[in-house]
C-alpha cells in the first residue's frame, strides 16, 4: 500500500476528537501540511518509516498535548522547528 501527497487536510477536521495517529511504515510519500498544527489535541503522532519528505511544519509546536512524535526513517530536510523545543 502507498500513498502520494501530503497528509490530508481532512483530519484537520477531527481536531476535536482525534488523539492519536499512527501511520508508521505505511509507504506514505509527500509532505506534513502545516495545518497539522490544528490538531492541538493530539497526544501520539507518528509518522516513521515512509517516505515523507519536506521541511516538518513550524506549527508542530501548537499541539501542546503532544506526548509522543516519530518521524524517524523518512526523507525531511531542514531545521528542526524551535517550536518542537516547547513541547511538553
Amino acid at each position: 500500500m502507498t500513498s502520494e501527497g501530503c497528509i490530508p487536510p481532512s483530519l484537520a477536521a477531527m481536531a476535536e476528537t482525534l488523539d492519536e495517529i499512527v501511520l508508521s511504515n505505511m509507504a506514505l510519500t509527500g509532505c506534513l501540511r502545516q495545518d497539522i498544527g490544528l490538531l492541538r489535541g493530539l497526544t501520539v503522532l507518528d509518522v516513521s518509516s515512509n517516505n515523507l519528505a519536506g521541511p516538518l511544519p513550524e506549527s508542530i509546536g501548537a499541539m501542546r498535548s503532544l506526548e509522543q512524535l516519530n518521524v524517524a526513517h523518512n526523507k525531511f530536510s531542514g531545521k528542526v522547528p524551535s517550536s518542537i523545543c516547547s513541547l511538553p
